[in-house]
């Protein structure tokens, strides 16, 4: 309330998922689990405004729906989120949606959870140890304690346009 403007900014806590879980009446169905310590979840924005998108955040207790796509989000504890996403039976619903040849994107923590491994030897996001990725890609991941944040420049393929943006990662 001290600062009004402050509601332009990108939301940063997860309770601005707490609006209806669907969004969108498209066609094109995009389900992503809603995690315990999701982040990043405001790269979902571009795709709820997409015409001809759902968007389907997918609640703790229910099975990821048919999808188009399914997309794991950021993780502020990526080994915790990944062992509730077992918890919750996601991965064998990820794990099947693959098989049958559906496509999974992971931004961020989700990357790293569709690799082979995500190693905490230092206990930055919690216990340490390693956990078993979900295998999809060839990856393995090790937290270490120093953030990495740096400007990247690119082309847009279609266009041959200028891209500008930030790269930020632990692992």
């Amino acid at each position: 309330p001290m600062f009004g403007d402050a509601r332009k900014l990108p939301a940063e806590d997860s309770l601005a998922l707490d609006v209806p879980s669907r969004a969108g009446t498209g066609k094109y169905i995009v389900a992503v689990p809603r995690l315990p310590r999701i982040a990043n979840f405001d790269d979902l924005d571009p795709l709820r405004a997409e015409p001809g998108v759902t968007v389907v955040i997918v609640e703790a207790g229910s099975a990821i729906p048919a999808a188009d796509l399914v997309i794991l989000p950021g993780s502020k504890a990526t080994r915790a989120d990944l062992a509730a996403l077992r918890a919750e039976g996601w991965d064998v619903d990820i794990l099947a949606h693959a098989r049958a040849g559906g496509r999974v994107l992971g931004i961020c923590g989700g990357y790293q959870m569709l690799g082979k491994t995500i190693a905490d030897p230092d206990g930055i996001e919690g216990v340490p140890g390693t956990s078993q990725g979900l295998g999809l890609l060839d990856v393995d991941t090790v937290l270490e304690p120093t953030k990495q944040l740096r400007f990247e420049r690119a082309k847009d393929a279609a266009s041959g346009a200028p891209i500008t943006d930030y790269h930020m990662h632990m692992g």
